[in-house]
């Protein structure tokens, strides 16, 4: 059998960490700081607070940077384990026969120390932990290696504790904007509105995370959010994850409302595509499509073991459907389900150790914690057959036991055959299956009618602050108190009835996490379903109360998709895998080109895995590249990474080296919105060098523009400045106008950070020249922008009014409420220290608060200018004021034009 790596080795990249990572943490720098600072010293770090707050997201934020240190990081999800159980997983990682191949692994508890020892990398063990058994791994294995615990609950020991609590307002709005992908012009607009929302989900990281996935996947505005989630039924009771997830249910139809019961059935709350659709009745690529789409909505964590897609809930969604289904038929839909993963697990187990080879390996490693939960669920029941049958099945399974290190874990497996009332020693007793959960409403139907009485706040947050004033909810503005919007809710119709007959299943909504409801949506689903064809179509119409104005899930079927789509079902009606592959690969196609990136996305999935079952390493390839462009251009984030990388490698393989080098500036790109600069700049070296071996100068100029902006970031600017002009050489050479124009303005905007001001201006104005002879409005407003501010740097008042005032003049032109009231700030701030323009500075204010009248700096402006008008005496010569404020601008332009 092949020395293959096991799923759970350290990682040396981003992309292979068992979580996903944000895009951009927003509002923890202060933490990140002293995390890094403790762990930079080899200490060990509590992270705790309450679920959802944003710990692990903190956590693989940090530990995606540390993956290039030399000893990389190794990530372990926990749930209350033993001292051998996370002995045994370290062990695999780093392939320690000698320790795997015992079913006591303490025993080598030296040789798992002596290797962290000289491997140093950053542990992180994420999920519930004793204070017992993180202080016997840390003083006996780890004394001398970064150790960072992530836990909800605070535990005593030997660490450094930090408390995570939720965000600031500010950067809770920022957090919102980012997870509802508000463009700064929108966001502008509806500040008041973002403000409000925020404050309604109590700055809670997930809740707002949440939030603003359900409003991108609906299309909706702010505004058209604000009614949808004051519309949930029983709002003004709900913490504020139980409010995001009652809004989120409310957007999904009943089929991936079901993908999401299979997951909490599997009492790990996590499974991989395969063993979802073998316990649903799904076809695989059908199900990872579909869990496209919940991963797109934050309801689900999607990571990689052994190139195959694994799902996870996060913690407060499997709560909040657990209660749920505890709550439906006394409980009798929560047994059924699980009745129904136990035979799913078990036909998963004994189809892949039939043949073992290292596939069928790969699968059984893959779902190894789910066949563990499932004969403790099964043995605690008194069903201690389960655990003795695949107890039997590993153990006749080839070498896999001794092959792959689980030794350990059918030893176990053996003692829960034997005994009924012992709890698992490797994972104790999972909170998941058989803690009692608090009650909480299910989502959407309403509270029973005792839930007042046993209502508890599961992630210990202040209650959610609504109004509820004669059967009228409405969100609170932070500012003023006064509520933002406020639609009718009548509490007698809390079943939102006009809503769920939406839905396929007319009376659905009367047991919709009950047993019967779930087992009849798991077996809807069908390879020939033809309205399972696209799932991403498959979504909940607009409702019919017109107060909430809710863009429906998929836009209109063009002809060319809809005749696509008839031929992708004769293709899966004759299981012509090829064939469907590359009609969903058309498909994908059709829906970029019309920019519905969404359903572009789920079907370009599909098609992966398709290609990936055909070992078509071409089709992979151009799928993945189609991949990587899509979530970049939906701020993809780790999404990107992963399919660039993936994607990289593969072309690597292939000797395909354009594509490889297009996926290396795919990857340059969100490294460096990232903020990663200094990795953008390796990942741009990359893709350079393998078009210059090519003498694609086009590419190669095109390369070192964006190579140059990440070594400005990266505080190079010399080092940028010679790239840009080994760029604008290129682009001179090839009669590129527009791309001349940018070199140049990036030459000035390094000169800027030298301070040498003089050249910057100089460049500037070179690009400036340029962007007016192509008509680029946009470089223009920039060039004009960065020209007021070199100005201003250079004392050189007069030309710094002048450019400010033209650049304003473009922003008025193009309704850039941002750079109206940007421009508008730093025009006023240089008038008002003249008296003489002291009038023309409150024009330009007044003109601004009418486009954003809470901005802060232009109320300061407004104050300051009061001051000064009060201190001026009654002699002192005004400028005249003949117009508006855009006349104002406009006059200054009319210069540049002449």
């Amino acid at each position: 059998m092949a020395d293959l790596t096991p799923y759970e080795s350290v990682a040396h990249e981003a992309v292979s960490l068992p979580v996903m990572i944000p895009p951009k943490l927003i509002g923890r720098d202060v933490t990140v700081g002293r995390l890094y600072a403790q762990l930079k010293d080899n200490k060990p770090v509590l992270l705790y607070g309450s679920s959802g707050v944003g710990k692990t997201a903190l956590a693989a934020s940090l530990a995606s940077a540390m993956t290039q240190a030399p000893g990389g990081v190794l990530w372990i999800t926990v749930d209350q384990p033993s001292l051998p159980d996370i002995l045994v997983r370290i062990a695999r990682a780093y392939r320690l026969n000698e320790v795997t191949t015992k079913d006591n692994p303490l025993t080598m508890i030296n040789t798992v120390a002596s290797t962290l020892a000289n491997q140093r990398p950053l542990v992180v063990l994420d999920g519930a932990l004793s204070a017992d058994v993180a202080t016997a791994f840390i003083t006996q294995c780890a004394p001398r290696t970064p150790v960072l615990l992530v836990c909800d609950d605070e535990i005593a020991g030997a660490w450094t504790s930090l408390r995570l609590g939720k965000l600031e307002p500010e950067p809770a709005a920022l957090l919102f904007r980012q997870a509802g992908g508000i463009n700064d012009a929108d966001a502008a607009t509806a500040a008041k509105i973002i403000a409000g929302v925020s404050q309604a989900l109590d700055f809670h990281p997930f809740a707002l995370t949440l939030a603003g996935a359900t409003m991108r996947a609906a299309r909706q505005t702010p505004a058209e959010f604000v009614n949808f989630l004051a519309g949930t039924p029983n709002a003004g009771a709900l913490t504020p994850s139980q409010l995001a997830l009652a809004t989120a249910s409310r957007a999904l139809d009943n089929r991936l409302r079901g993908l999401l019961l299979v997951l909490v059935g599997t009492f790990t709350g996590s499974a991989s595509g395969e063993l979802i659709g073998m316990i649903g009745g799904a076809p695989e690529e059908t199900v990872n499509g579909a869990m496209s789409l919940l991963v797109a909505r934050g309801l689900v964590e999607r990571f990689y073991r052994y190139d195959v897609a694994y799902y996870r809930l996060h913690p407060l969604v499997a709560v909040f459907l657990q209660t749920s289904l505890r709550a439906a038929n006394d409980g009798k839909g929560l047994d059924d389900l699980q009745a129904r993963v136990r035979d799913g697990v078990v036909a998963y187990a004994r189809k892949y150790t039939a043949e073992p080879d290292d596939d069928a390996n790969d699968k059984l490693s893959i779902e190894m914690d789910n066949l563990i939960a499932v004969a403790r669920w099964a043995s605690e029941r008194g069903e201690r057959q389960v655990a003795e049958g695949l107890a039997l099945m590993l153990a006749r399974a080839g070498n896999f036991v001794q092959a792959r290190g689980y030794v350990y874990e059918l030893a176990m497996l053996q003692q829960l055959a034997s005994s009924s009332v012992t709890p698992f020693p490797a994972h104790g007793a999972s909170a998941r299956s058989t803690q009692p959960l608090p009650v909480a409403p299910p989502a959407p139907p309403p509270f029973p009618a005792d839930a007042d009485d046993d209502f508890e706040d599961e992630d210990g947050l202040a209650p959610l602050r609504m109004t509820n004033d004669d059967a009228r909810i409405g969100l609170i503005d932070a500012d003023d108190s006064q509520p933002i919007s406020v639609i009718a809710f009548d509490e007698t119709d809390a079943d939102d009835d006009d809503f769920d007959d939406d839905f396929e299943d007319d009376d659905a909504d009367d047991d919709l996490f009950g047993g019967a409801s779930v087992l009849s949506t798991l077996s809807s689903f069908s390879a020939d379903d033809p309205d399972l064809v696209d799932l991403t179509d498959d979504a909940p119409d607009e409702p019919a109360d017109e107060s909430i104005d809710i863009a429906a899930d998929a836009p209109a079927v063009s002809p060319e998709i809809a005749r696509l789509r008839t031929a992708l079902n004769s293709a899966r009606q004759s299981s012509d895998a090829r064939q469907q592959a590359a009609l969903l690969a058309s498909i994908g196609m059709a829906h970029m080109e019309n920019e519905h990136d969404t359903e572009a996305i789920s079907s370009y999935t599909e098609a992966l895995t398709l290609y990936e079952n055909l070992n078509d390493s071409f089709g992979m390839l151009s799928t993945l590249e189609a991949l990587a462009n899509l979530t970049a251009r939906g701020d993809g984030g780790q999404a990107v990474v992963m399919y660039a990388t993936r994607g990289i490698t593969l072309a690597k393989e292939l000797g395909r080296e354009e594509a490889q080098a297009r996926m290396l500036v795919v990857l340059g790109d969100v490294r460096q919105q990232s903020g990663d600069s200094d990795q953008a700049a390796r990942v741009y070296g990359q893709a350079l060098d393998l078009r210059r071996a090519a003498g694609s100068e086009r590419d190669e100029a095109a390369i070192l523009l964006k190579l140059g902006y990440s070594q400005l970031d990266s505080g190079e600017p010399e080092e940028a400045i010679k790239t840009w002009e080994d760029a604008l050489t290129l682009f001179r050479q090839q009669d590129r106008r527009d791309y001349e124009g940018k070199a140049l303005g990036g030459i000035g905007t390094a000169y800027g950070e030298l301070e040498r001001w003089t050249e910057a201006i100089n460049f500037h104005q070179s690009a400036l020249h340029i962007a007016r002879e192509v008509k680029d409005k946009d470089d223009e407003a920039l060039q004009l922008g960065n020209l007021g501010y070199a100005a201003t740097r250079a004392d050189d008042k007069r030309q710094a009014v002048l450019r400010y005032r033209q650049a304003l003049h473009l922003a008025y032109e193009m309704d850039d409420r941002q750079n109206i009231v940007g421009i508008s700030v730093d025009l006023a701030r240089m008038l008002v220290e003249s008296p003489r323009h002291l009038d023309i500075a409150a024009l330009l204010v007044d003109s601004a608060l009418a486009v954003e009248p809470n901005d802060r700096d232009l109320r300061k402006l407004t104050e300051r200018i009061e001051d000064e008008r009060d201190a001026l005496g009654a002699d002192t010569p005004r400028a005249t004021i003949n117009g508006t404020a855009r006349e104002y601008a406009a006059n200054a332009y009319r210069l540049l034009e002449a």
